[in-house]
């Protein structure tokens, strides 16, 4: 009888662990940026080392980590038979596009959830610094950083440079936040427990929060009312909250009669077209319009100005004239001239047009029939006698041509008032109840002015004179021209725009000097094609 010695076989115990290594390997994607191919590789071809695997189960190992696109990538290929085939094809087919910035970013946006441990959260961040290649100290600081917490609380955290420093660290934090968070929840429950009790121990009767309703020293008086705090009486049944209802009511009663009296106002307008208009009886809203303003459309059916019963209008009645004298030393009043005559105007930015009363333009024969409704206070209506255009002088200044309404005498308490129609072209300056008034033209005068020259230290007369004189017979003359030149490089074919700019007045009057003269010598014409200029 013969024996045949057995062979054994190399490696023939990895193949029944082979199923146990195969999540040593993580999987790869190929849509994940921060684990990138070479990355898998490094992964496979080290596991395999230290498991011993043969090339064939390398590549069986490498084909099982394949998930989501990649795994779909290898099922439309052809099959490749070794390692170093499938390895070749998966780093052209996913090359690696992971920058330094992208980790950067990664790590800056990583923040520590509330049901991960510190522990856990350190070894995620420190895997992407790994990737990303950087120094310890760098993705400490953005673990430390990435911990959402007081910066009080993480002091202890900044400062440290290695790993396993920082894990010590981690780990007292993580200790201190545990007993911060006991310390808190009993100081809540004893808080909670100790408002409970309080809310539970109340008299019912009285409403102390000393005893209960059965032990209350007051239960032989009846119950309290909670209104007038009294006893004898609850306070749906209180006696005090129904007198106060009585008398809210007449308060109430007399609120709104006093308020209709304020409504309804008669004045001496009425027997010029102008009576005070009162509030409508149907609650319409009314919309308020400035004194003295211009409204052609004001024209409307009488049914829809309606005002209170007669009765009411005889109440009480405030005279609006008497209001305004009392306050004419407080308006904005103007020294004019106009129709051979002076007077006190008043200056109303609010007023749409100018006006002046019919008494002060009696003897002017050139007034024209062209009347308009004017509104007021209340929408108050007053209708104008007619207008005239005469010439206006303010301040020295001669205004031609100015357009004035003429109205009753007993509509307004001025005899004249300067409206928008006239303050629109002229440059007004107030301050309190005076007013300068100006012509366009001398806002371009404002900065001109002249300047004195200070030639206080000089002791010598003469000499002072002498320079004071040199000073202002001086006359800029240039003598020599600077040869600087701008030139602007264009780096691209991008246009270069500039916005226009803006000149002063005085500016404005040369160039346009300037222009007419060259349109009167032919050195340029006028546009006379959209895309053509001829010069």
């Amino acid at each position: 009888m013969t024996t045949k010695p057995i062979k054994e076989e190399p490696h023939t115990g990895l193949s029944s662990t082979l199923y146990l290594t195969t999540e040593l390997i993580p999987k790869f994607t190929g849509q994940d940026k921060t684990y990138s191919v070479s990355r898998w590789i490094q992964d496979v071809e080290e596991n395999g080392e230290i498991c011993g695997w043969t090339p064939l189960q390398q590549l069986l190992m490498a084909r099982r980590s394949l998930a989501g696109t990649a795994q779909l990538w290898i099922q439309a290929e052809r099959p490749h038979k070794t390692w170093e085939e499938l390895k070749t094809a998966l780093s052209k087919e996913f090359p690696d596009t992971v920058d330094i910035k992208t980790i950067h970013e990664l790590m800056s946006q990583r923040k520590k959830r509330r049901d991960e441990s510190c522990i856990d959260y350190m070894m995620v961040m420190k895997e992407l610094g790994k990737r990303g290649k950087f120094p310890d100290y760098v993705a400490i600081k953005y673990i430390v950083d990435g911990i959402v917490d007081h910066e009080t609380h993480k002091i202890m955290l900044y400062g440290v440079t290695t790993y396993p420093d920082l894990k010590e660290k981690l780990k007292i934090y993580e200790n201190i936040k545990e007993k911060l968070k006991l310390e808190h929840r009993s100081a809540f429950r004893s808080e909670k427990r100790s408002i409970i009790q309080q809310k539970s121990k109340k008299c019912y009767n009285c409403g102390d929060g000393n005893h209960l309703s059965g032990d209350c020293p007051q239960k032989t008086q009846g119950p309290k009312c909670f209104h007038c705090n009294e006893y004898g009486h609850i306070s749906p049944m209180c006696p005090h909250r129904k007198n106060m209802a009585v008398g809210g009511r007449k308060e109430d009663m007399s609120t709104n009669s006093n308020s209709s009296k304020w409504r309804t106002f008669g004045d001496r307008r009425n027997n010029h077209g102008g009576g005070g208009a009162s509030a409508s009886g149907s609650g319409e809203r009314v919309n308020k319009q400035a004194m003295f303003g211009h409204n052609e459309e004001v024209e409307m059916s009488n049914s829809k100005m309606t005002g209170d019963s007669q009765d009411s209008k005889c109440q009480i009645e405030y005279d609006i004239y008497d209001v305004n004298k009392q306050s004419l030393q407080e308006k904005p009043l103007k020294i004019v001239e106009l129709c051979g005559k002076e007077a006190s105007a008043l200056i109303d930015s609010g007023s749409d047009v100018n006006l002046v009363s019919s008494e002060f333009c009696a003897n002017v024969s050139k007034s024209t029939n062209n009347s308009i409704t004017l509104t007021g206070l209340g929408l108050a209506k007053v209708k104008s006698v007619g207008c005239i255009t005469t010439n206006v002088v303010i301040d020295g200044a001669n205004y031609d041509d100015v357009l004035f309404y003429v109205v009753p005498k007993d509509c307004m308490p001025f005899d004249v008032i300067i409206g928008h129609e006239f303050l629109k072209n002229v440059v007004t300056v107030m301050k309190g109840c005076d007013v300068w008034m100006k012509p366009v033209e001398w806002v371009s005068k404002i900065h001109c002015f002249s300047c004195s020259v200070d030639v206080g230290h000089v002791t010598n007369t003469n000499l002072k004179e002498e320079v004071v004189q040199m000073v202002e017979n001086y006359q800029p003359n240039q003598i020599k021209e600077a040869p600087i030149q701008l030139k602007i490089i264009v780096k691209d074919d991008v246009p270069v725009v500039q916005r226009p700019r803006r000149i002063s007045l005085k500016e404005q009057a040369v160039v346009e000097e300037q222009v007419s003269e060259w349109l009167e010598q032919g050195i340029v014409r006028l546009k006379t094609n959209r895309k053509q200029w001829t010069a």
